[in-house]
């Protein structure tokens, strides 16, 4: 949860109806976020790290912290995979 993460300069993101698409130009990988995952993926752009973006989660979702935090690092570590976001210690 003390990792940094940032969103490579190559991808990019457009926010359409309270989901998002974003395109990684460099690997061609293509992603739809539902909204909830729109939410995670905001959270971590604009925080930029992992423990930032869970405390806002917590505040925004009606769902324990163990649960949010469980599927934060699911959705970070599904993102890092695609080269979607990438994570710094």
């Amino acid at each position: 949860m003390n990792d940094s993460v940032t969103v490579p300069e190559g991808v990019l993101s457009r926010e359409l109806g309270g989901e998002t698409v974003l395109l990684n130009l460099e690997t061609g990988v293509y992603f739809g976020l539902d909204p909830v995952a729109t939410v995670m993926f905001a959270e971590l752009r604009d925080r930029g790290s992992l423990r930032a973006a869970l405390e806002a989660l917590v505040e925004t979702f009606d769902a324990s912290p163990a649960d949010i935090e469980r599927d934060l690092l699911a959705f970070a570590d599904s993102m890092i995979a695609k080269g979607l976001i990438k994570k710094s210690t």
